[in-house]
């Protein structure tokens, strides 16, 4: 019995924002493609990520979400997973971190995807 790879049951196909991209946008980019969470990427480097529950949060605050950046609420340095590691791997991480999904990187940190708990289960 082999053990699958992340890559090979990962999201390559993900939304990703700069994080000058306004809560706004990505609100609308969330709506627009019936999807939960965004990485937030500085170049092709992930540095965070933002979910539904965070805009919820936002909202309840009134901050004017046409003027703020998402890197002002976005989780900052999001728990990231190499494309090649075990699907073990994955589930012991997200249970240490106590989360439902990964940022999947190549060897130099680039964004490669998104896997999540649904994912493998």
């Amino acid at each position: 019995m082999s053990v699958h790879r992340v890559y090979e049951l990962m999201t390559a196909d993900i939304v990703a924002v700069p994080k000058e991209t306004t809560l706004s946008e990505a609100v609308e980019r969330l709506a627009d493609k019936n999807i939960s969470s965004m990485v937030i990427t500085e170049g092709n480097i992930p540095v965070g990520i933002i979910t539904e529950r965070d805009i919820a949060r936002i909202a309840a605050m009134e901050h004017g979400i046409n003027e703020i950046a998402v890197s002002e609420f976005m989780s900052k340095n999001p728990v990231a997973i190499y494309k090649n590691a075990d699907i073990i791997s994955a589930l012991d991480t997200m249970e240490r971190n106590r989360i439902r999904r990964l940022v999947v990187t190549d060897r130099k940190g680039r964004l490669r995807g998104i896997i999540t708990y649904s994912d493998i289960i």
